[in-house]
């Protein structure tokens, strides 16, 4: 899971990130102070759950919903979240695992493969694994928000940060 993190972060979370830091210098905060650094890391964790929610939607919605193939991001080989719960020793039994651990080293190449996967990562909480996840990034980055003065702007960024989780599409 920490290399899931890490790639999660290089791929949307850095940006984000960025994002929010270069907001608070340019309206004058000083790039190393407590503030500035506080919007960097709120960035970071929005950025960490919207790609575990990301994740999340690719296993709980539809491609009418997402706007592409349901669990694209797996048949292209890229493990999420759910998948990466379910995989852990103690989330299915012993069969179960080396099951799921066979079809994703064989590349979800059988028929079937994909919705055993399925299968097997809703048997193992996978999906609830996740939004817990997704939640605790969110939880983290309202904790940054707190050296920031109460305004419009940070109950904005609350909002938005709690959007992240709610998300449908």
């Amino acid at each position: 899971l920490e290399d899931y993190v890490a790639k999660s972060f290089y791929k949307t979370a850095s940006l984000l990130a960025a994002a929010c830091h270069a907001a608070a210098v340019l309206s004058g905060v000083p790039p190393c102070s407590q503030k500035a650094q506080s919007c960097y890391r709120f960035g970071a964790y929005v950025g960490l759950a919207f790609q575990v929610v990301d994740d999340v939607l690719d296993f709980t919605s539809t491609e009418e919903e997402l706007g592409k193939p349901a669990l694209a991001d797996l048949k292209e080989g890229n493990l999420g979240a759910p998948v990466l719960y379910a995989a852990q020793k103690q989330a299915l039994g012993t069969d179960a695992r080396e099951e799921l651990l066979s079809i994703l080293e064989r590349r979800l190449s059988g028929n079937s493969d994909l919705d055993r996967v399925r299968d097997l990562v809703n048997e193992a909480g996978g999906v609830d694994r996740a939004k817990q996840l997704a939640r605790r990034f969110i939880d983290l980055a309202a904790t940054e928000l707190s050296v920031l003065p109460s305004s419009g702007a940070r109950e904005g960024l609350r909002i938005f940060a709690e959007f992240v989780v709610a998300r449908t599409y």
